[in-house]
Order: structure tokens, then C-alpha cells, then sequence
């Protein structure tokens, strides 16, 4: 296991499952659990296009654990998920036309126990462009088997204005994907065009 890891300490309530012999559990305050349900079931879905595509998922247990918003993200370690309240514990997804954010967002941080933990990328130019672009690659198939292809049509415009917008930013210039280092307008948003 790479030496990466987080430390997280609440009083949480605990919702688990057991999907083909993997542990899935999601930790969260008790007045968040609007989308637990569909993060476990990305959880279900991810483990099972990921297994059939990439090989088998090399832990028992999948992990998610909700922090306080004091910062908006969430980031994968070896079989745990730490997950900002803001980004899916209170997200709400109240119309058809809404992507499912919490449901795509795990999809991408379970890809990274691939992507990332057992492929892995040497310290170098593009090294992102390998973990995360490969992340949002197969979250976004996720995504269409459970959602269809107008909503990942949907993800993709609005991640096409931002990266867009960003790129707009960038003092240092744009480079090529198979370049990109810690710019996540190219990485993400560039990448999953």
C-alpha cells in the first residue's frame, strides 16, 4: 500500500453494506444521509464496471467518511474515501435535469483505487494526467450506465465552461494533457472532455 493515508476522528453514524463480499460503509453525521444511499450505490456500481474493466478491487472493505465543509473535496486513499459534507453529505439533487454530483464524485474516488493505487505514476510532468484524467474517465462510465449519455452530456457542457474559464487564469499557459502537472482545469475538466 502506498504510504498515504489520512486521520479523521468524529462521532459519526455508520450505514453498511456488504456487496460481493466487500465491506461498504459510509460514516456521516445522523442529519446528513440524503445521499448516502447513492453513494453506496456508486460504490456498488464502480466496484463492479472497474473489476470487469481494470481486474479485481484488492481491498475487503470501501470507506467513506464525511468532514466538516470547512473545505470542499473529496480524496482517495487505500480503501477510504475521506468526502466533504458540502460536496455530497448535504448536496441537493432536486430536479431530473441535476447530475447526480455525490453518485459521480464517488465514482471518481473509487476509480482511484485504481487509478492511483494499482497503477500508480512515477513524480513527473503528466503524472496527473494518468490518476486523475483516467479517474474521471471511468467515473464518467459509471455515470452513463446508471444515468444515460445526456447526463454525462450534461457533466461534460458544464465541465467545458469551467475549464473554459479557468484556463483564463493560468498565468504559466496551458500544455498538452500528456504534460499536465497539478493544473486541475487540464486534468480534470480538459481530460474528461
Amino acid at each position: 500500500i502506498k504510504n498515504f493515508y489520512s486521520v479523521l476522528s468524529a462521532e459519526l453514524e455508520v450505514v453498511r453494506e456488504n456487496y460481493k463480499g466487500i465491506n461498504i460503509e459510509v460514516y456521516a453525521d445522523a442529519a446528513h444521509q440524503t445521499n448516502v444511499q447513492a453513494m453506496i450505490d456508486s460504490v456498488k456500481s464502480s466496484l463492479d464496471y472497474f473489476t470487469n474493466e481494470f481486474g479485481p478491487y484488492q481491498h475487503k472493505q470501501m470507506r467513506i467518511i464525511e468532514f466538516p465543509r470547512y473545505r470542499s473535496f473529496a480524496q482517495s486513499f487505500a480503501n477510504t474515501v475521506p468526502y466533504s459534507e458540502s460536496m455530497g453529505f448535504i448536496t441537493d439533487i432536486d430536479d431530473e435535469d441535476d447530475v447526480n454530483i455525490p453518485y459521480l464524485v464517488t465514482a471518481h474516488e473509487v476509480a482511484h483505487q485504481w487509478w492511483g493505487f494499482q497503477v500508480m505514476a512515477a513524480d513527473v510532468q503528466g503524472n496527473t494526467f494518468l490518476i486523475e484524467t483516467l479517474s474521471q474517465y471511468s467515473a464518467l462510465m459509471v455515470m452513463e450506465r446508471e444515468y444515460g449519455r445526456h447526463k454525462v452530456r450534461a457533466f461534460l457542457k458544464h465541465e467545458l465552461d469551467r475549464y473554459l474559464t479557468e484556463r483564463t487564469r493560468d498565468d504559466e499557459g496551458e500544455v498538452p494533457l500528456y504534460k499536465v502537472e497539478g493544473q486541475s482545469y487540464i486534468h480534470y475538466r480538459k481530460g474528461a472532455i
